[in-house]
């Protein structure tokens, strides 16, 4: 016995992801915390981070997809999240590939 299928899937959406550590899950709902870049009165740049709500979808492969909250544009913390609070000064370490 053969048979033809047919599967309709739904449109392929282009969606934001970020590594399964960026958001942090508690009871008040999931969060990521953003990096925002500041001029100091020394002219220098000051990072700081902003935590912001977002809704979470699918996960595969290490990462979840953003359905509400982030535009895809901005940088998130993927580690040490438990040391931060909104407007915490940080530094970027890109010496540890994701």
């Amino acid at each position: 016995m053969f048979a033809d299928i047919e599967i309709i899937l739904s449109e392929q959406v282009p969606v934001v992801t970020v590594p399964e550590t960026a958001v942090t899950y508690t009871l008040y709902g999931d969060s990521v915390y953003v990096i925002e870049g500041k001029e100091d009165e020394k002219d220098a740049e000051t990072l700081t981070v902003k935590r912001t709500f977002v809704r979470t979808g699918e996960r595969q492969q290490g990462r979840v997809a953003i359905t509400e909250g982030l535009d895809g544009s901005e940088q998130v913390v993927t580690s040490g999240q438990l040391k931060l609070d909104n407007g915490a000064r940080v530094v970027i370490n890109n010496s540890v590939q994701l």
